[in-house]
C-alpha cells in the first residue's frame, strides 16, 4: 500500500516540520523518534566545530582582533578556541 499522507493531513502543530523536511522525511522522523522529546540544535551550534577549525587554521600568531570581527565573537573567545 502506497503512503498517501499529504501535508494537509498532518496536524497543524507539526506541519511546519513536515513542510520543512518533506512529508516522507517527517514520517521517517515519526517512526524513528515518535513518542520521544527531541531537541533541535541551532545552526550556530551545529557549525561551531567547523568555525573553530577555521579559526585555528586562519590564526597567524597575532590576528585575534581580525578573527574576532570576522566570526562575530570576542577576542577572549578566540583565545579560548585557540588554546584547545
Amino acid at each position: 500500500m502506497k503512503n498517501t499522507l499529504k501535508l494537509e493531513d498532518i496536524p497543524v502543530s507539526y506541519r511546519d516540520i513536515a513542510d520543512t523536511v518533506g512529508v516522507d522525511s517527517f514520517i521517517k522522523l515519526c517512526k524513528r523518534f515518535g513518542g520521544t522529546n527531541m531537541y533541535v540544535p541551532t545552526p550556530r551550534s551545529v557549525f561551531k566545530p567547523i568555525r573553530d577549525a577555521n579559526i585555528k587554521k586562519e590564526f597567524n600568531g597575532s590576528n585575534y582582533r581580525e578573527l574576532s570581527l570576522k566570526y562575530g565573537i570576542c577576542e577572549t573567545q578566540i583565545r579560548k578556541i585557540l588554546s584547545k
